[in-house]
């Protein structure tokens, strides 16, 4: 059985709730924007994944119908109330798709970028409903799209990319492994970009 924790973002305490039984037996994922809240399920075991969606913060939920996205498991990242970045795994391939319509549809990003193909472990992070980043699971480094996904540039050379964090639309930090093929683990480094992703520094790690 699933359950959901919420806060107020000034508060101390969290509020513990169960979620709907059609979770049972599923691979959910939370996804969140300002009160509205999707549940991403997809059977244990493969098949097609269908939502839950609640417009009060969670107090409520309704299934809503989904395509696209589909495999083994689904996650999405939501940039407003209608804009969702999706990635599905099935088998040894990983798909990333974007919905407009409040994750109803799914329509699947470039296959491969710059080179790189979409393989399990792939990641995107968010920027806008425009702008992500997308990580592949091989160390090939990160790729920008800011026409949703409809084309990708390779922005950061060969390092497995573990976390990205947003600090202003245009000052970034990115977390990895600049050598994920070496024998011996290179120490975790960082880089930063302040102009939109478009070119990185290094950045000394603590």
């Amino acid at each position: 059985d699933y359950y959901l924790a919420s806060s107020s973002v000034a508060g101390n305490s969290w509020t513990t709730m169960v979620l709907p039984s059609t979770t049972n037996g599923q691979i959910v994922f939370l996804a969140a924007w300002k009160s509205r809240v999707w549940l991403i399920m997809t059977p244990a075991g493969d098949g097609l994944t269908h939502l839950l969606v609640s417009s009060n913060g969670s107090t409520t939920f309704s299934t809503t119908s989904s395509t696209g996205l589909s495999g083994l498991s689904a996650t999405a990242v939501a940039t407003s109330f209608q804009t969702l970045w999706g990635t599905s795994y099935s088998g040894s391939m990983g798909d990333l798709a974007r919905s407009t319509d409040g994750g109803k549809h799914f329509m699947a990003l470039k296959e491969g970028v710059a080179g790189a193909a979409f393989l399990p472990g792939t990641r995107v992070f968010p920027v806008s409903n425009d702008e992500a980043l997308a990580a592949d699971s091989l160390g090939l480094g990160l790729f920008l799209t800011d026409n949703g996904g409809s084309s990708f540039t390779w922005v950061l050379g060969r390092a497995q990319i573990l976390d990205v964090g947003f600090a202003t639309d245009d000052d970034w930090l990115a977390l990895g492994d600049p050598n994920p093929t070496a024998a011996v683990p290179a120490p975790t480094s960082m880089w930063r970009t302040t102009n939109g992703g478009n070119t990185w520094q290094p950045v000394k790690t603590p």
